[in-house]
């Protein structure tokens, strides 16, 4: 049965199986309005077939099944992205409303095989527990036998038990100390003219990659760990933590993810050389006092440029350090004589370092609710931020962002523990009901926000979990 596990599947291959599937829905939509001879129809199998094939070169026999609103191909979990995710959840409740569970080719078929296929399943209306077994007779009938479909397995097959979320938790805690401990030992290597310990943060951050390809539990939820007398170490890996998950629903594969995660955790190591006296002062800055303080992502540049080549430290992971805090409109700091575009993943950071630093409480700030925040980032779309970017960002966390505590209509208080996938659906997010009108504590109780089971409760208002003396943290991942 399918593990939820890290992938096995390399880069390439995993892109190809996204994009088989993707295709597949392409291909099933186009069968539903045109004849298999029109020209839409062959040019949407011809896409099919070239995909397949590439797929199937390294993956014969394939087997493509969807269990539990997720797809699986020989196993493999293959997650949509905002990019993908339409076309996944169609084809997801396509499955389901035929009470099918999936498709085998035991080799690769050719394309009058796949031509035929595709005909018979788009057009086949009935609903029954026996629809794959009518499905098959009639492929068999046109003298197919590369292609069966499945029977539909049942959710509790591939339920995650309680104690694999829990290691998985711990195990994604103790990645996120060690990048904090990264990060705290930065100061001493600096400071004793050693080189930053590069090849010890790309370990540590591909985990951190890693288990956000896992599921159980709220990767994100990592970002809800805070510190208010460490606040610059945690911000850098919490920017991290945000940057991976929002990475990946853009879709960037592993090793982007991994060049994206060390330019968030070193983004801020330029303010390692601003006096503490003004990185911690209260209140606002003199005019000298802030000259000093953008000072930061020079001093960042001059002391991470250096580390180039051995430590294969290139310009895609120094760059977030230097541009972060540059506008998408070129304003903000440093200034720059020539107006070039700003880098990728440094506009991705930028809105990643934004949301967590509005966020976290420190010496000289309270933190705001995660909601406001976003409000605050998309006021700053096309000035400050990507648009683009500021939008798929939206999407990723959502109205009520994971570790966001609410107010139900009920009464109660709850936290957020996972946004829905559907953008249109992200006001009725996955909360753990912690505490009831009357403010006392109760048996933490999960509810799916989306389900029949919920349909009389609405989230009524975000609050802040200190006014409460809620840990957010505690409940998502037991720390």
């Amino acid at each position: 049965m399918p593990q939820i596990q890290e992938s096995h599947w390399d880069t390439k291959l995993y892109i190809l199986g996204k994009r088989v599937i993707a295709q597949l829905f392409m291909m099933y939509k186009t069968a539903l309005i045109y004849d298999a001879n029109n020209e839409a129809f062959l040019n949407a199998l011809n896409n099919l077939t070239e995909d397949l094939k590439a797929l199937m070169a390294k993956a014969t026999p394939l087997t493509l099944e969807s269990i539990e609103a997720n797809f699986f191909l020989n196993e493999e979990k293959i997650k949509g992205d905002i990019y993908t995710h339409s076309a996944f959840d169609y084809l997801q409740k396509e499955f389901e409303k035929k009470k099918i569970g999936g498709v085998h080719f035991e080799t690769l078929p050719s394309t009058e095989e796949l031509k035929k296929f595709i005909t018979i399943f788009s057009r086949y209306e009935e609903s029954d527990s026996i629809a794959y077994e009518k499905i098959n007779a009639a492929l068999s009938k046109t003298g197919i036998d590369t292609i069966t479909v499945l029977e539909r397995r049942q959710k509790q097959l591939v339920a995650v038990d309680e104690d694999t979320v829990a290691t998985n938790k711990a195990a994604a805690v103790k990645n996120y100390v060690r990048a904090v401990e990264i990060i705290k030992d930065s100061v001493d290597r600096l400071e004793n003219n050693k080189g930053l310990d590069i090849r010890r943060a790309k370990r540590i951050v591909y985990n951190l990659v890693k288990h956000s390809f896992d599921e159980g539990y709220p990767f994100i939820g990592l970002a809800s760990i805070k510190n208010y007398h460490a606040y610059t170490f945690h911000h850098s890996v919490n920017v991290c933590v945000i940057a991976i998950a929002f990475g990946q629903n853009l879709g960037l594969t592993k090793r982007q993810l991994a060049d994206l995660g060390i330019g968030a955790l070193y983004h801020d190591i330029g303010k390692l050389y601003i006096p503490k006296t003004v990185l911690n002062k209260e209140g606002g800055f003199s005019d000298e006092e802030w000259h000093i303080m953008k000072q930061h992502p020079v001093l960042a540049i001059q002391h991470l440029l250096p580390l180039k080549g051995p430590t294969d430290m290139d310009i895609k992971k120094v760059v977030p350090a230097f541009e972060h805090h540059r506008g998408y409109d070129l304003s903000g700091y440093p200034p720059m004589t020539i107006r070039k575009p700003l880098n990728f993943y440094s506009k991705v950071v930028a809105i990643c370092d934004a949301y967590d630093a509005m966020t976290s409480s420190r010496v000289y700030q309270q933190g705001i609710l995660p909601s406001e925040a976003l409000q605050i980032i998309l006021k700053g779309s096309n000035k400050k931020f990507d648009p683009l970017l500021v939008k798929a960002f939206i999407n990723t966390m959502g109205i009520y962002p994971v570790a966001s505590v609410v107010e139900l209509s009920s009464g109660d208080l709850a936290i957020v523990n996972e946004v829905h996938p559907d953008p249109e659906k992200s006001e009725r997010p996955k909360v753990t009901i912690i505490m009831d009108r009357a403010q006392r504590l109760k048996e933490p109780q999960q509810l799916d926000l989306a389900t029949t089971q919920a349909d009389n409760l609405v989230i009524v208002r975000s609050v802040n979990p200190e006014a409460y003396k809620i840990n957010v943290a505690h409940y998502l991942l037991g720390t």
